[in-house]
C-alpha cells in the first residue's frame, strides 16, 4: 500500500511502544486469538488511563495499533472508548504568548534558532517547510526571491516566502510573507554561514543541518549521501531549547499559533482580508485557487495589495499594533507609496494627453480664425498643418525650459 513515510514512521514508533507497554511482540500480537486481542485491547486503555496518559497519546496508540492488525488482516471486534477522545488537553491549556515573551525566547536561541523561530512566528510557515520529515528537502534561498544572495539584503521588506508542493502539508504551491525581524535573523545566519566559507546560491537551505553530526548519524544507519537539509524534529528541538532558556515551557508549534492568532486580531480590526490570512496559512481558499491557475502568481496590482496589508497586519505580531499612532502612520505610508507610484507610471502618459489637449484646443483655434477671414467650407489644409507645427515646436520649447528649472 501506498502513504506517506511520514506517517508510517509515527505508526511504527506508536505500535513499538504499545507493544513494549502490553510486553507482547508485534508478530504475537497478530497471533493472538479473537477473545484474547479484543481484551487486551481493552485493558491496554484501561492501564493507560490509570497513568495519566493523555486521550491523544492512547488514541495514537490505538490508531497506530489498529493499523498494523488491520495490514495482517485482523481486526479488534469490541467497541474500545477512550475517555475526553478527540479534546487536545495541552492545547486546551495553552495560552498564545504576548509580544515580549516571544521576543525573549528567540533572542534565547542560537543564531540558527533565531533563524527558524523568526521564521515560523512572523511568517506562519511549518517546521516541515524548513526541513522535511527526514532532512532530504526544505526551504532554499531560492524560495526567498526577494533576497540578493550575493550582497545577503532582501531587495524589499516584507519579503516573500515561497512554499514549494513538496514542503507544504496539503500539496500544493503558496507563499507567506515576513517582516523585518525574520529577515534580520535569516542574514546574521548567512552571514555567520559565508565567513565559514561556505558557497551561497540559489540551491542553498535556509536552515542548515550541522553536517558533521547528521553524516556519523546516517553512517551508524547505512544511508547514502548526506544532504544540507535539516530534519523537522531537529528544528523543532532547537527551537524548544530556547524557549525553555527563556523560562516558558511552550510547545515550539505554539509560533506558528501565535501568528494564527495575531492574523486574526489584524483580521478582526479590518487591516487584513480573511481570504489572504488562510493562503498564509497554507490551507486551501480562494487566492490559493488563483494562484494555482495562474501557474504560482498572481496580478502585480494584488501583490502590491497583499504586501501593503501584510505590513500592517505585522504590527500585531510585533506588539505595534497597541500604538494606534503607528499604526495609522504604517497606513499613510503604504497608502502614500501607492499614489506616488501610480503618478510616477502615468506621468509620461498624462504629459501626453496634455500635449494632445493642447495642440486639439488649438487646432479648433485656427479652425475658428480661418473661416472668420472669410473662408468657407473646411479650413485650408495646408496652412492649418504649417500652424498647427509650428504651435507643437512651440510647446516643446515650453517644456524643455520648464524641465531646465
Amino acid at each position: 500500500m501506498r502513504g506517506s513515510k511520514y506517517t508510517a514512521e509515527i505508526y511504527l514508533r506508536r505500535l513499538s511502544r504499545f507493544c513494549e507497554f502490553v510486553r507482547i511482540s508485534p508478530e504475537a500480537l497478530v497471533e493472538l486469538k479473537q477473545e484474547e486481542l479484543d481484551a487486551l485491547a481493552q485493558d491496554a486503555v484501561t492501564e493507560l488511563e490509570k497513568q495519566k496518559y493523555l486521550p491523544s497519546y492512547i488514541g495514537g496508540l490505538s490508531t497506530s495499533t489498529a493499523s498494523w492488525l488491520d495490514q495482517n488482516h485482523r481486526h479488534i471486534e469490541v467497541d474500545v472508548k477512550i475517555t475526553d477522545a478527540g479534546v487536545a488537553v495541552n492545547a486546551e491549556e495553552e495560552e498564545v504568548p504576548e509580544p515580549a515573551q516571544i521576543e525573549e525566547s528567540i533572542a534565547a536561541s542560537t543564531l540558527r534558532g533565531k533563524a527558524s523561530a523568526s521564521l515560523i512566528c512572523y511568517t506562519g510557515v511549518r517546521p516541515g517547510v524548513l526541513g522535511n520529515v527526514d532532512g532530504t528537502d526544505g526551504l532554499v534561498l531560492g524560495d526567498l526571491p526577494d533576497l540578493d544572495i550575493e550582497s545577503l539584503k532582501f531587495k524589499q521588506i516584507p519579503f516573500v516566502v515561497q512554499v514549494r508542493r513538496k514542503l507544504s502539508k496539503k500539496r500544493h504551491n503558496y507563499f507567506t510573507m515576513g517582516n523585518e525581524i525574520p529577515a534580520n535573523h535569516i542574514i546574521a545566519y548567512l552571514s555567520e554561514r559565508r565567513g565559514q566559507h561556505e558557497q551561497l546560491s540559489a540551491q542553498s537551505p535556509v536552515i542548515r543541518a550541522n553536517l558533521l553530526h547528521k553524516e556519523r548519524a546516517l553512517k551508524s544507519l547505512n544511508r547514502g549521501p548526506c544532504p544540507a537539509f535539516v530534519c523537522a524534529a531537529n528544528v523543532e528541538e532547537e527551537i524548544r531549547r530556547g524557549i525553555r532558556r527563556a523560562g516558558y515551557s511552550w510547545r515550539p508549534y505554539i509560533l506558528r499559533s501565535y501568528f494564527d492568532t495575531k492574523m486574526l486580531e489584524a483580521e478582526m480590526a479590518n487591516e487584513i482580508a480573511h481570504p489572504v490570512v488562510i493562503f498564509f496559512m497554507g490551507h486551501k481558499g480562494d487566492i490559493e485557487r488563483t494562484y494555482t491557475l495562474n501557474k504560482g502568481k498572481l496580478p502585480d496590482t494584488l501583490m502590491r495589495q497583499i504586501r501593503i496589508r501584510y505590513s500592517v497586519a505585522s504590527t500585531f505580531l510585533t506588539g505595534e499594533a497597541q500604538d494606534r499612532e503607528r499604526l495609522e502612520q504604517v497606513k499613510q505610508e503604504a497608502q502614500q507609496s501607492t499614489r506616488q507610484e501610480i503618478e510616477s507610471r502615468y506621468e509620461e502618459r498624462i504629459k501626453s494627453l496634455e500635449y494632445r489637449i493642447a495642440v486639439q484646443e488649438k487646432m479648433e483655434d485656427i479652425a475658428i480664425e480661418e473661416d472668420v477671414q472669410g473662408h468657407t467650407g473646411r479650413p485650408r489644409l495646408i496652412s492649418s498643418i504649417d500652424k498647427i507645427r509650428e504651435y507643437s515646436r512651440h510647446l516643446e520649447d515650453q517644456t524643455k525650459e520648464r524641465e531646465g528649472d
